[in-house]
């Protein structure tokens, strides 16, 4: 801004002059004293008088709001932070590539798997996700370990971290441990050699589940006072319910309605 108008004050005085008005004179200055107040000073005036009406609040939010793409973080931090508000940021992001051999699309994917936005069906391809991320996330990164027969080092490799919550605590963690240990010697499971055969293959158990592709939001009915769960896709808005079976595995039901079905947003 200094670089801007450096050397041009008449100019720059001209433009404040035409958008906020003349300067005011000493006199003037004087004559308004009185009566020239900030907003808050004033509220606060009205308020200890008693000639203003309580302010009621609106109730806070219950979930986060997306900011347009032109909002400076900084700016929002410091409004909140002025008004005695914490503020909590959720960084939402989701990539539509037409193939699975990227490096960006396994790393959100195994985030998501990790915080649950990703659940699957049965055990197997929980199992089946875990193991090649553990390849993906070894040493040379192309390959599962050799080392993998003692339970220890699988659970150090990842093999629970590697899980949504649900699945982590759906079996104790011998079981976790023998049924992976007996998948690697039998080679039950796929597991390629290769990152970016790792990379397609993790992609392609990740496409078993109802859920793939979608963005997670959380929103209200009038006739239902719990929370829905709302999935965003690249074919439309999917109304989403979590339920378990008698033998507590996950059961998830997709009410879809396609964007082209939609006839007001």
């Amino acid at each position: 801004f200094l670089h801007r108008w450096k050397g041009k004050e008449e100019e720059l005085f001209t433009k404040l002059v035409e958008k906020y008005g003349p300067e005011p004179s000493a006199k003037d200055e004087k004559k308004k004293r009185l009566m020239v107040l900030p907003i808050t000073s004033a509220f606060n005036a009205v308020k200890m008088l008693g000639l203003g009406t309580t302010r009621r609040m609106p109730p806070p939010p219950r979930t986060a709001w997306p900011l347009p793409w032109w909002a400076h973080l900084g700016d929002v931090y410091l409004r909140m932070t002025n008004q005695q508000k914490q503020p909590v940021f959720q960084f939402k992001r989701r990539l539509f590539v037409n193939d699975c051999n990227d490096e960006r699309m396994y790393h959100q994917l195994l985030q998501d798997i990790r915080s649950g936005d990703l659940e699957f069906s049965n055990n197997k391809d929980a199992l089946h996700a875990s193991l090649l991320a553990i390849a993906l996330t070894s040493a040379k990164g192309d390959r599962l370990p050799s080392k993998l027969a003692k339970g220890d080092t699988l659970i150090e490799a990842g093999l629970l971290d590697n899980m949504s919550p649900l699945w982590r605590t759906r079996y104790p963690e011998n079981e976790w441990i023998k049924n992976a240990t007996v998948s690697i010697q039998e080679k039950k499971m796929d597991i390629p050699r290769g990152r970016e055969k790792l990379i397609k293959a993790f992609c392609e158990v990740c496409k078993r589940s109802k859920l793939f592709g979608m963005c997670f939001f959380y929103g209200k009915r009038q006739d239902n006072p719990d929370d829905l769960l709302i999935g965003i896709s690249k074919n439309g808005i999917n109304f989403i319910t979590k339920t378990e079976s008698a033998k507590g595995d996950p059961i998830i039901e997709l009410d879809e309605i396609p964007f082209s079905k939609i006839a007001r947003y």
